[in-house]
């Protein structure tokens, strides 16, 4: 049984290997890194996993759409309360790549979209209910890709979050932006 699953994994890295030159998608695997001053930095970052497709190819841009899932947590204790928070971020969007030969495997991005950001709170003890919260908000990312062969590649991001807060006595920029670094690494096909 073993080695079928190592013939299937060998065989299947051979095909991704030789269909990546026209690939039109992408997975990502990356680390958010929460940055500034913001509400996120209080999280601990987990993982970030995205995909993207490219649709248009004009010349060397490509053209295409791409969702990102992004993970943080933080448990806390004060005093004698303890509790569990986690968030999680929806990032669909549409980004444009410069793919060119003259950039030398390296390949800048731009996207914007809208991110959908879902928090949970759970409290160790029964006395507090358990909540959530969902909120959204205008999402811009710029990065670039650079790739090792052809179907693998590593990049870094930098995403821009501006989100809307209904309640109005969370009214500043602590609360409503968000800036998150990501690096991680990628596989075509």
């Amino acid at each position: 049984m073993k080695q079928q699953v190592n013939f299937f994994l060998i065989f299947l890295f051979a095909c991704l290997t030789s269909y990546a030159q026209d690939a039109k998608f992408s997975a990502t695997l990356g680390y958010p890194i929460a940055v500034g001053d913001n509400f996120l930095e209080q999280y601990s970052s987990i993982i970030d996993v995205g995909a993207q497709y490219r649709f248009l190819e004009a010349g060397p841009v490509n053209i295409g759409v791409s969702g990102n899932a992004n993970f943080f947590n933080r448990n806390n204790t004060l005093s004698t309360f303890s509790y569990k928070e986690q968030v999680i971020l929806i990032q669909p969007r549409v980004f444009g790549e410069l793919n060119s030969q003259i950039l030398l495997g390296f390949r800048p991005f731009v996207g914007a979209g809208y991110s959908f950001l879902t928090s949970k709170f759970k409290a160790e003890s029964d006395q507090t209910p358990d909540t959530s919260d969902s909120t959204g908000g205008i999402n811009i990312n710029i990065g670039s890709a650079y790739d090792i062969t052809n179907n693998f590649f590593v990049f870094v991001s930098f995403d821009y979050l501006n989100v809307s807060r209904d309640n109005p006595n969370i009214d500043n920029s602590f609360f409503n932006t968000a800036n998150i670094i990501k690096l991680g690494a990628g596989l075509r096909f």
